[in-house]
């Protein structure tokens, strides 16, 4: 499924592009390319039972920007390309079978800079929210991909981050975050067999950021 971009993705960009605007007029802005892995699954509740999907791996990479607050508290945004899924195999074939969720995320958050050592060595915990517009979904049966029916998914998903990273320098950031989606993927409308069905995003993300 390849899912056209909505209004709501161009609402997305514009509000990332004016963020960026206000962060270039301050003084001690900062913009950074990130990237990295993450491994990914969903909840599920089908009929009253409830269980997680086997994690698979993905990555997302993007670009954040980040302006002070104050001396030690900042608020970060970016926009991201990430691929989350699941992944489990089939009985009795044993077919592996992966799912392939494509988005555009906006993280939003605050984080608060506790310096261990001036410019230099820094903890950085942090804490908001994301919100994600989905671009493509596929599944892959044994190395085959097929395009997932576009009616039973929803376009928009959101949920909380919460995260811990290490400043090195003034240039470089290591941190891993857990996402947890309390938007559900599914659709509900009068027409749908799916509406007693949910399933939500999960993930744990390791990422690299460079600042400029």
């Amino acid at each position: 499924m390849r899912v056209n971009y909505s209004y709501k993705l161009i609402l997305l960009i514009v509000f990332a592009i004016t963020f960026s605007c206000y962060v270039y007029a301050q003084e001690n802005f900062r913009f950074g390319v990130t990237g990295g892995i993450l491994s990914s699954t969903q909840k599920y509740n089908y009929n009253g039972t409830s269980d997680t999907e086997n994690s698979k791996t993905g990555f997302d990479f993007g670009f954040m920007l980040e302006g002070p607050i104050n001396r030690s508290l900042m608020l970060d945004m970016g926009l991201c390309f990430a691929i989350k899924g699941y992944s489990y195999n089939t009985e009795p074939s044993q077919s592996r079978i992966l799912e392939n969720f494509s988005y555009m995320e906006m993280p939003l958050y605050l984080a608060c800079n506790l310096a261990i050592s001036k410019n230099k060595l820094a903890v950085v915990p942090y804490a908001g929210f994301y919100f994600g517009f989905l671009i493509e979904a596929q599944n892959s049966i044994d190395s085959r991909d097929y395009d997932f029916a576009e009616e039973y998914f929803n376009t928009f998903d959101s949920g909380f981050k919460l995260g811990a990273a290490i400043d090195i320098g003034k240039n470089m950031r290591i941190g891993i975050e857990k996402n947890l989606g309390f938007i559900n993927l599914y659709k509900t409308d009068e027409n749908s067999n799916m509406n007693d069905n949910k399933l939500y995003n999960q993930d744990t993300r390791t990422l690299l950021t460079f600042f400029f």
